[in-house]
């Protein structure tokens, strides 16, 4: 199973992130909050769903476990290899840089 900050560590390194930059669920949730009150007054819309923040908050953990066990479902490859050609996509794409 893989927490959803060891994959974000990933991604924060595929863009030069040494490390994950967090902040405080209860901060983000009024950000967006903020957000959702003030953009809208600049013909704006707020990039972030308070469902999103909701969503980044859970404790669990993905896992294949449940395709494994009902569906016989085997991974061809590992997380870190999956990371590798995600990033090579994205490259490819030049979505990063």
């Amino acid at each position: 199973a893989t927490a959803c900050n060891q994959f974000f560590l990933y991604i924060a390194k595929m863009v030069g992130q040494r490390r994950l930059i967090t902040v405080p669920g209860w901060l983000m949730t009024r950000a967006v909050q903020v957000g959702d009150l003030l953009l809208p007054i600049f013909g704006m819309e707020s990039p972030v769903k308070p469902s999103a923040v909701k969503f980044l908050q859970r404790k669990n953990k993905i896992s294949c476990d449940k395709a494994k066990n009902q569906l016989g479902y085997k991974p061809s490859i590992d997380l870190v290899e999956g990371m590798r050609q995600l990033e090579l996509e994205l490259r490819a794409a030049r979505i990063i840089l």
